[in-house]
């Protein structure tokens, strides 16, 4: 979620991710099976009654008015984990019973901060619509629909990731399209995916979706490392490479701008401060090293100098 204060309308909004939601987790590999079931579509979204007035994402931020973001991946993801780093134990596995119950209560939460947070002023709300290499379009337009992006601005793309603004902008066109088809009455399993053919996919949006940019979602993307696009380990050389987990090579990517060229990209954003650290990478192994770097990472979120001079000299376009 963005807010804009005034005294910045010329200036693109200051971003602060909400991340008291419930836990995301992160996958190599699109549509790895570390996810329960949806919430099914006749689940009622009950909004919570115990979340203080006063919510954490609504105070002020400094002096000025609170700039949030939300970045919560419960929306994507849905197996609980000891760690989300590291060597990442799974949880137990729930119940089918357990888990449409957890599933529920984790989209009434994002209901719940989506109604709260969009109506204030300056406010615009973008949830986390994942990126390129992880959910299908019709997995996450399901569940961009389950926690209530009907009543938000729009969504963002590719936080704390790396793919490219060409991957980027194509999926957010992809995502927004099959968000206006639903709401016109079709069915998210029909809209193209990603990994359609690029002119079968355009075929299909001109055939199916004739809505105008501006009556449809829009989206934001984060571009504080994606200049140099992905992290490609070589085959067989990790166990599990981790290749969302501190990538050696990578570059910031476009600055920070609403002037995006795309008329349903509202703002290329550093949502994911540059040279925070993903955690501590083990890339299958046992550790304490990062196999791929030689070192010890840093906690997750804690600075990572290393990290940030690679980000500084791969920087596409350069500083």
């Amino acid at each position: 979620m963005a807010r804009q204060g005034a005294h910045q309308a010329a200036a693109p909004a200051d971003i602060d991710p909400v991340k008291d939601l419930p836990e995301e987790e992160h996958s190599d590999t699109p549509d790895e099976v570390h996810a329960e079931p949806d919430a099914p579509a006749d689940t009622p979204t009950e909004r919570p009654t115990d979340i203080p007035a006063e919510n954490a994402a609504e105070k002020p931020i400094g002096n000025a008015a609170p700039e949030p973001v939300s970045k919560p991946g419960s929306a994507l993801t849905n197996t609980p984990m000891d760690t989300l780093l590291g060597t990442a134990r799974k949880a137990p596995a729930l119940t089918p019973t357990e888990a449409r119950a957890r599933n529920a209560a984790r989209y009434a939460e994002l209901n719940y901060a989506v109604d709260r947070l969009e109506p204030l002023p300056g406010t615009k709300v973008y949830m986390d619509g994942g990126h390129t290499d992880w959910h299908p379009v019709s997995s996450i337009v399901s569940r961009l629909l389950h926690a209530g992006v009907d009543n938000a601005t729009g969504f963002a793309l590719n936080v704390s990731h790396y793919q490219t603004d060409e991957d980027n902008a194509w999926y957010g066109r992809l995502i927004s399209s099959c968000l206006a088809y639903v709401a016109d009455g079709g069915n998210p399993a029909e809209c193209p995916d990603q990994r359609w053919p690029r002119l079968r996919a355009e075929r299909w949006l001109e055939v199916n979706v004739l809505n105008e940019p501006e009556e449809m979602k829009h989206f934001v993307t984060d571009t504080s490392r994606n200049g140099r696009g992905p992290w490609l380990p070589r085959a067989g050389s990790h166990a599990d490479p981790q290749s969302w987990c501190n990538p050696p090579g990578r570059g910031l990517g476009m600055r920070p701008t609403t002037k995006t060229g795309d008329p349903l990209q509202d703002a290329a954003l550093w949502v994911k401060t540059p040279g925070e650290s993903d955690g501590q990478c083990l890339r299958g192994t046992e550790g304490p090293h990062d196999p791929e770097r030689g070192m010890v990472d840093p906690e997750a979120g804690e600075w990572f100098p290393e990290q940030a001079l690679e980000l500084v000299r791969n920087a596409q376009p350069s500083l």
